[in-house]
């Protein structure tokens, strides 16, 4: 426990400034940390196992993921346009 004493506090600390309950923070957390780990995972053990065709494939994914998120989030924080 002592090796993860910063890590614990730091986190601590931001989701103290965040005005999002825990449940939802972790979540959150979750859903956004695991395609990375997913994908990264099948990418390295496909790519130690010399497959290359799948290592494309998962850069293919990684490459559309990103897209949709980039496009998701500039739908989400667009400003609202006013008439006047």
């Amino acid at each position: 426990m002592k090796k993860y004493r910063y890590l614990i506090l730091a986190i601590a600390a931001f989701a103290g400034l965040a005005s999002i309950s825990v449940k939802s923070w972790l979540f959150v957390c979750f859903v956004g940390r695991f395609p990375a780990v997913l994908l990264t995972t099948l990418g390295g053990g496909a790519l130690g196992s010399a497959k290359y065709g799948i290592v494309i494939a998962v850069i293919l994914v990684f490459v559309v993921c990103y897209l949709f998120g980039m496009w998701w989030y500039k739908r989400l924080v667009s400003p609202v346009t006013s008439s006047g």
